[in-house]
């Protein structure tokens, strides 16, 4: 589909879970990731570029 969902309730219970994070940087990864996966990319594929969780 055309449509990236992008849901508050998920960012919000892991931004406050992790409580390192600004919440700010938490969006932009969430949907950077999500447009990866959009434009066919694996969570692999993703985690070979971007070390968000290390």
């Amino acid at each position: 589909p055309d449509t990236i969902w992008i849901f508050r309730e998920p960012i919000l219970e892991e931004w406050r879970d992790r409580g390192d994070i600004d919440l700010a940087d938490l969006v932009t990864h969430v949907v950077v990731h999500e447009l990866a996966h959009h434009f066919g990319w694996s969570d692999a594929d993703i985690a070979h570029i971007d070390r968000w969780w290390e």
